[in-house]
């Protein structure tokens, strides 16, 4: 297993995420059940990675590439340092980014009576949403109540984002022989942000992926890896289950050899109970893997065991009243001609034109042809997560050629600022917004808080009612915002309903 310890790590993890949710909801055990249950799913995953031979690396990286990832950890890290305040009195530090979601799904898996979890915002509904991934931040807080919810999704968060580094550099060793090409792999992974960050000057702070939705009303947003890797660390490790995946099909094997194909299966079923959205691609992009793995299944008969364990959480997804999760759309001419130029030129700095005839790109942009045509409700999700597997095989192959130009070291470092001044300036919106409403902060600064910073304090609206980390009073369907929706199912009416 030393040979790739954090692709192992990640996978035993994995394991022990979806084992532990097909239990917890199959038996209907209580929300604390977590305390032992996970425990014994790490035990079950490291049983099964037990015995995994590794071949040897093509590549000895860089110290490079270490002190890159190691950056793009701490960049991940920085802007949830400030919930580390919350225990000072009066500071009043609101969730930023997307964690007011994580925090009231922490509070379903705390204080749920019992599986299947109950919706934070009124107990007489269930929650919908695929959370195998918040199961390990759930532990740490039954086991160490003294931690707050947000210092756990803060913990939680830099475990995965240290073995998403780890996964990287693995990756990296090998499937490249050059490291100039290695290298540039692994800053496409990091710190590549394009170019969309023009769309939103000359404000300082914003979100600058949005920009379709800004433009037309739509939401078609392709995120950067270091995007995904904070606001949704759940859909970042379903995409990097998919890369174990592969790293496992091609690197390792078993002396046993039903164990590879029931481990990659269990790492799929994981992927899906963590982010559907990113697997909506897969099929694209590796349908011949995606055959043999399910026939080798087949053949062993451990497929149907695999089906049967797949099938007890699938409740999570039935009774939404939200109609169909998928619709067909015909896109309107002006605005998907800006949206196919903005794609090339903003989302992605002209790197397809390096690679568009390679062949192992025909998947990726028939299932980014697809997205102009098939949306998901919400966020639209089918775009926005289901292009992050196919953004990894662009890299991948466009890497190499990127290794192989003669850059001028001053044209070279001007290229990375310019693609990473996004993420960077994302990192700075992300450390301010949680104190923005903070009342310390302002005394700190010697400055009055703004009306429109208080205005998301006084009073407390939508998921930003769980900053107290406590369940509130029952909010009934017709008053909750659009994130307390998406959260939410119906009451079950038998097995999988």
């Amino acid at each position: 297993m030393s040979k790739a310890p954090f692709s192992t790590a990640l996978a035993i993890i994995a394991l022990a995420n979806f084992l532990s949710l097909a239990a917890l909801n199959g038996f209907a055990l209580p929300a604390n059940a977590v305390l032992l249950v996970w425990p014994a799913g790490l035990s079950a995953g490291y049983g099964l990675m037990l015995g995994v031979r590794w071949r040897r690396t093509r590549l000895a990286l860089p110290r490079a590439a270490v002190w890159l990832l190691a950056a793009w950890v701490l960049l991940l890290t920085i802007p949830r340092l400030p919930y580390l305040l919350q225990r000072v009195p009066e500071a009043q530090i609101l969730a930023t980014g997307d964690d007011h979601g994580r925090l009231a799904q922490m509070v379903s898996l705390f204080d749920s009576p019992r599986y299947p979890l109950v919706h934070p915002s009124n107990p007489h509904y269930l929650l919908s949403h695929y959370y195998a991934a918040m199961l390990p931040w759930a532990w740490l807080h039954f086991a160490i109540p003294a931690l707050t919810l947000k210092e756990c999704i803060l913990l939680g968060n830099l475990l995965y984002h240290v073995l998403l580094a780890g996964v990287l550099y693995e990756l990296a060793a090998r499937i490249f022989r050059e490291s100039k090409a290695a290298l540039a792999f692994l800053f496409l992974m990091t710190f590549f942000g394009g170019l969309d960050w023009l769309t939103t000057l000359p404000r300082l702070f914003d979100h600058s992926e949005h920009w379709y939705r800004i433009w037309f009303g739509e939401w078609r947003e392709i995120s950067a890896m270091y995007t995904v890797a904070w606001w949704a660390v759940h859909h970042a490790v379903g995409l990097w289950l998919l890369l174990v995946s592969y790293l496992l099909l091609r690197q390792a094997r078993w002396r046993a050899r039903w164990r590879k194909p029931v481990v990659v299966g269990l790492l799929l079923l994981s992927a899906f109970y963590s982010s559907v959205f990113v697997l909506v691609s897969l099929p694209f992009v590796a349908p011949r893997a995606l055959w043999r793995i399910g026939v080798r299944l087949l053949k062993n008969g451990l497929g149907f065991i695999l089906l049967g364990l797949a099938s007890i959480p699938a409740f999570l997804f039935f009774e939404r009243p939200w109609g169909p999760a998928f619709q067909l759309e015909w896109p309107r001419l002006w605005p998907l001609a800006v949206f196919l130029g903005g794609v090339l030129v903003l989302e992605y700095a002209f790197l397809p034109l390096l690679v568009l005839r390679q062949k192992a790109m025909r998947g990726p942009l028939l299932f980014f042809a697809s997205t102009l045509f098939v949306s998901s409700i919400g966020l639209n999700n089918y775009t926005m997560r289901g292009m992050l597997l196919p953004t990894v095989v662009l890299f991948a192959c466009v890497a190499p050629v990127i290794g192989g130009m003669r850059w001028r070291q001053p044209v070279f470092a001007l290229a990375a600022c310019l693609l990473a001044a996004g993420v960077f300036r994302e990192a700075a919106w992300l450390t301010y917004q949680p104190l923005e409403s903070s009342p310390l902060y302002w005394r700190w600064t010697g400055r009055p808080m703004p009306a429109f910073a208080a205005r998301r304090a006084n009073p407390l609206k939508g998921l930003d009612r769980f900053n107290a980390e406590k369940p509130i009073p029952p909010i009934p369907i017709e008053a909750m915002d659009f994130n307390e929706k998406e959260l939410l199912r119906l009451p079950r009416r038998g097995y999988f309903r």
